[in-house]
């Protein structure tokens, strides 16, 4: 491709390496290529990305990419920028049905990444909200999900020897056979069910026998262990064994706290060896008392087990004046509230997300809302049985307002692996709008 073309106008179809289709509402990618294939650690590829308007965008839409490994962590810098020479597209809202364009991203690998197989994940968002878009597949019109796996990237051995932790370390482990250089903690406060993110800088002592296992264990005040975790040193495939001497290797894990933590100072200290960050805890206000519901809903969420996740009740009805359901009644424009309201039936180990879709009466998508329960702030994991969680979300009317009835869909799905409980033989709840809020 050449980065310097400024035209934009274009038909037929581009010269992409990977043909990889996925949507998202307006836009659809028909591809992309890379600048190379593999990439030693710390070091950068260029991803140019074909994307076309199969409708015209109403809104501005930016992409991002990132590396996952196979632990379902980010193996690269979490924000990509355009590379120094880049084609330059006019913003998506400027664009016509049937026009393409390039959009390059340069992605970073993370210094001390172990070599292997890599992910290429994929993201739309609009820039004003941050809202990711929910990714289909535009043969079948199946969901992706908010990302999408659209190619793989090899990571090699590298030379570099530098790396840069938020906490430097000076300790040996001759139990482990390793040194530990420092840590980086994504977080001094959680709240209970949270995942916390350490990264961990390992370098093979020499003539060791290095493990490749270690034990990660959260203390509170009084030095009890509340918690402790067996984690690999990093991926199953790179064993701590097979490391050159003098290279630094980055660990990364993300430990889920336990969701009946009390509030407190925890520390984490690895088995044998250093004390490293201290955590404090702040557990939320726990309810048990269902608020006025309009409408009840009283729909269980079931896991791939068969078992029950948890119970959506109903909608909170509490101020009915300010419950304002979406439908074709309303402005075109307007930002409106639903009030859900969840009771949890069991301990979860996966941090599910929520997603909310107003459709119109073809079901096509209008609007949407996607993450953790509560603004982010009460994930899954954090549940405890017959808990009442207070779960709301905003959503916003398209401008123009199809003709016709509107109609909320709500699920529940892995973030990881995209799938979505289920709810009786269909895979998310619909709750028809009605056409006056003073109805429900």
């Amino acid at each position: 491709m050449d980065r310097t073309a400024t035209l934009f106008r274009r038909a037929g179809q581009p010269a992409v390496t990977q043909p990889t289709a996925i949507q998202g509402e307006a836009l659809r990618m028909d591809g992309f290529s890379l600048s190379r294939e593999t990439v030693p650690a710390g070091g950068t590829f260029d991803m140019d990305m074909a994307w076309a308007a199969v409708a015209a965008p109403q809104v501005d839409y930016q992409t991002n990419v990132w590396l996952v490994g196979p632990n379902g962590l980010t193996w690269s810098d979490k924000g990509t920028e355009r590379p120094r020479v880049y084609e330059d597209a006019p913003p998506t809202r400027q664009w016509a049905a049937g026009e393409w364009g390039w959009d390059s991203r340069e992605v970073r690998v993370l210094s001390g990444t172990p070599p292997g197989e890599y992910d290429l994940v994929v993201t739309l968002f609009d820039k004003a909200t941050l809202e990711p878009l929910t990714l289909t597949d535009p043969a079948t019109g199946a969901v992706i999900g908010p990302t999408a796996v659209v190619g793989q990237v090899t990571v090699g051995e590298t030379n570099e020897g530098e790396i840069e932790p938020q906490f430097s370390l000076t300790a040996d482990s001759s139990a482990l056979g390793l040194h530990l250089l420092g840590y980086n903690q994504d977080r001094n406060v959680a709240a209970p069910g949270e995942g916390v993110l350490l990264t961990l800088f390992w370098e093979r002592l020499e003539n060791s026998s290095p493990a490749s296992d270690f034990t990660l264990v959260l203390q509170d005040e009084a030095g009890t262990a509340v918690q402790s975790w067996m984690l690999p040193v990093t991926r199953a495939d790179y064993p701590p064994a097979s490391w050159p001497e003098g290279r630094p290797v980055r660990g990364q894990y993300v430990v889920s706290l336990p969701p009946d933590l009390a509030s407190g100072t925890y520390t984490f200290v690895i088995e044998g060896s250093p004390i490293l960050g201290d955590l404090q805890v702040n557990a939320p206000e726990r309810l048990t008392e269902l608020p006025p519901l309009s409408p009840v809903l009283d729909v269980d969420f079931n896991l791939p087990d068969g078992s029950i996740a948890a119970t959506l009740a109903g909608l909170n009805g509490t101020n009915l004046d300010d419950v304002a359901l979406c439908t074709d009644e309303r402005t075109a424009g307007e930002t409106c509230r639903v009030p859900l309201v969840w009771q949890a039936v069991a301990e979860l180990p996966t941090s599910y997300h929520i997603f909310l879709h107003l459709v119109d009466a073809d079901g096509q998508l209008l609007a949407q809302t996607d993450g953790i329960p509560a603004n982010w702030e009460r994930p899954t994991t954090g549940w405890l049985p017959g808990e009442v969680i207070l779960d709301d979300h905003l959503l916003t009317l398209p401008n123009p307002l199809p003709e016709g009835p509107l109609t909320l869909r709500v699920g529940l799905y892995d973030p990881d692996t995209g799938t979505r409980l289920a709810v009786g033989e269909a895979d998310y709840l619909t709750i028809p709008c009605p056409e006056d809020a003073s109805e429900m």
